[in-house]
């Protein structure tokens, strides 16, 4: 499973609503299963760094998301490959 599209919409001058798609495999198609609006965790932000492809460390903040409204458990399966 590969997340390929997300879709932002700017609805304050500071906060984003970002929208998710994901497409299983390129295989199956061009279809997108559409799976809702990502919800920032920012109790969850945490700064870290990972390296680059020359080996030289780079800073990043990972963020956890909560989506809304959830992923049905048969949607998820699937995607997952179960």
């Amino acid at each position: 499973m590969s997340i390929i599209y997300l879709r932002t919409q700017r609805t304050t001058k500071k906060l984003h609503q970002i929208e998710l798609f994901i497409k299983k495999d390129d295989a199956e198609g061009k279809d997108f299963y559409y799976i809702g609006k990502m919800i920032t965790d920012f109790d969850s932000k945490e700064q870290t760094q990972i390296p680059n492809e020359k080996g030289q460390m780079l800073p990043v903040v990972n963020i956890q998301f909560d989506i809304e409204p959830p992923v049905p458990q048969n949607l998820y399966n699937y995607l997952e490959g179960a």
